[in-house]
């Protein structure tokens, strides 16, 4: 079959199975068929702009730096799921692995919902239960509870239960020393 024959069966009914679903990208496309000639401005043409990345803050005004933030991340560099012989490296997350320790990024910061919040007597029992934004908001907690339990040591503080996956202790257990303190 010629590369334009193959290219137009990609286009047609399997679009979606052959090149969508295993995120072939322009750049694997090209490589495939190299008698596909595209001038760089077309190139940039057909990018999709970035969207913004959303991270929770990972640590506690009371227990940081002034003006300094944490948060947590999963680098992503997995094989391409169109050609097993490149890599996919996450765009924001590689980003973020190269930057310097100390290092400044241009962000801001949006508020959260007004109801995820720590309860305002920490002898409140608290369960935390992490999904979606996943341990960064829960670190958070724990480290606000434990800088009020430090500056106020005959506080109750209320006893607070984390629930938490891990499909990879070994690789997946962040911050396992601080939680298990």
């Amino acid at each position: 079959m010629t590369q334009k024959a193959e290219l137009e069966r990609l286009a047609g009914t399997v679009y979606e199975s052959a090149v969508l679903s295993k995120r072939a990208s322009i750049i694997d496309l090209l490589e495939q068929f190299p008698a596909c000639e595209l001038s760089f401005a077309a190139y940039l043409d057909m990018l999709q702009p970035m969207k913004p990345r959303q991270y929770s803050i990972a640590s506690s005004p009371l227990a940081s730096p002034p003006n300094t933030v944490s948060i947590l991340y999963d680098v992503l560099n997995a094989p391409s799921t169109y050609n097993h012989s490149t890599r996919f490296h996450g765009v924001a997350s590689t980003y973020l692995a190269d930057m310097p320790v100390g290092g400044k990024i241009h962000a801001y910061i949006r508020a959260t919902n007004i109801q995820f919040r720590l309860p305002v007597d920490p002898a409140t029992p608290i369960i935390m239960i992490c999904a979606g934004t996943g341990l960064a908001p829960m670190r958070a907690f724990m480290q606000e509870r434990a800088a009020i339990a430090k500056a106020q040591p005959n506080l109750a503080m209320g006893t607070a239960l984390l629930y938490f996956g891990c499909r990879n202790p070994e690789k997946d257990y962040i911050c396992a020393a601080e939680l298990e303190a």
